[in-house]
């Protein structure tokens, strides 16, 4: 039973009425007030999502919630960068998915199934099935979707539904659907791309449908439609950076290197921090482990890039950090310098919320520039960075 929580409410209501009607009122004040306070601790922890750091091959980490999507299991990746309404993939759609066993386990059995060769045609087969089984409405026109990748943009056509309400695993087990609270649509929608690779995206947009919304990193928990007086007593703590957005998602000024420059805030991405060419080639100070070297990333939209590693000071919220890894593209990032990943962001507990994003650092590691090292190549990728000195 998901909402074994909701139950037991409704079973402490009924209590709460007939006990009302059979005691007098004096003797009535603290079983109410016990009473109130367990529902007001249930609702807290009813806003509270539980989150999944899982790293199975010591460097795509990934952030993960489970979810019931039309009432079918499922995992989604919470991505930051990513824009537009919760993004099914259709290549997780079709795969079996049986949740059962650890989170990591139950990632690496779909991701392994995913990495099979799956045809254009079975993707779209798996769709048209979720959308038969589902009770999802389907909107005939679909819609354009403009994805901004690592390297490039694109436009592409999708997809479009209408679903039940998208419930998530609450930190004391049961699932909540978010917005029911703050909306009166009981639905959500989706809409669906390819995906290779990936199981289903937890979007920006969607965060901040049910903001003030707070992602801890260190308690691996997500509160989202946080009350006023929880929201003021975060801001006091937080670093705030001004609402400033690019492509629908947020963008902040993080100094690399004595330059400053702007970057997405994306939680979707494995890496420290990804700059482009030109970005690259402003950076003042930078140093390499010995020989050069390099890795290959893939876009969203298919793209290839070559990123050379680098190490750069960085100062970001009133916070220096030494020898960060830098990814330094072979191609520049459309409307931004670069993008911010996971393996820097989760060294701080983030506060999104529709006036702005703010930072506070935790006790989690940043990722060393040791972990991209074990997965990269001796090589560069052309750039003949000015900034590098040996370390």
């Amino acid at each position: 039973m998901r909402n074994i929580h909701e139950f037991l409410a409704a079973v402490i209501c009924i209590l709460l009425i007939v006990y009302m009607e059979n005691r007098i009122a004096t003797t009535l004040t603290g079983f109410v007030v016990l009473g109130l306070l367990y529902l007001r601790r249930l609702r807290s922890a009813y806003s509270s999502i539980r989150l999944h750091l899982v790293n199975n091959d010591n460097v795509n980490e990934v952030l993960l919630v489970e979810a019931y999507v039309a009432n079918r299991p499922a995992l989604f990746m919470i991505d930051s960068g990513y824009a537009g309404p919760p993004v099914l993939s259709a290549s997780y759609l079709a795969v079996t998915d049986v949740p059962f066993g650890s989170i990591d386990k139950r990632y690496a059995r779909v991701v392994g199934q995913m990495s099979s060769q799956q045809t254009i045609d079975e993707q779209h087969a798996a769709i048209d099935a979720f959308i038969e089984t589902s009770g999802c409405f389907a909107y005939t026109s679909g819609c354009t979707m403009r994805l901004m990748g690592i390297g490039e943009t694109q436009e592409q056509q999708a997809d479009m539904l209408m679903c039940p309400m998208l419930e998530l695993k609450c930190s004391h087990g049961g699932f909540v659907t978010p917005k029911r609270s703050v909306s009166n649509a009981h639905a959500d929608v989706f809409v669906t791309h390819s995906l290779p690779g990936s199981v289903h995206i937890l979007t920006c947009d969607f965060m901040l449908h049910s903001a003030p919304c707070l992602l801890d990193f260190e308690a691996l928990t997500m509160h989202l439609n946080l009350s006023p007086d929880r929201t003021f007593l975060h801001r006091r703590t937080f670093h705030m950076q001004p609402l400033e957005m690019s492509g629908g998602s947020f963008v902040v000024t993080i100094n690399i290197g004595g330059v400053d420059l702007r970057c997405t805030v994306d939680t979707g991405s494995p890496g420290a921090i990804c700059i482009g060419t030109e970005s690259a080639a402003r950076l003042k100070t930078c140093s390499q482990q010995g020989k050069p070297r390099a890795i290959s990333q893939q876009g969203v939209n298919g793209e290839k890039v070559c990123s050379e590693i680098i190490t750069a000071p960085v100062r970001f919220c009133n916070q220096n950090f030494n020898a960060v890894p830098i990814l330094a593209n072979n191609m520049n990032v459309d409307q931004v310098d670069g993008y911010v990943g996971l393996g820097f962001l989760r060294g701080f507990n983030l506060l999104i919320a529709p006036f702005g994003i703010g930072f506070s650092r935790n006790q989690m590691a940043l990722q060393s520039v040791d972990v991209f090292n074990t997965v990269s190549q001796d090589g560069n990728c052309g750039l003949n960075l000015k900034c590098v000195s040996p370390s």
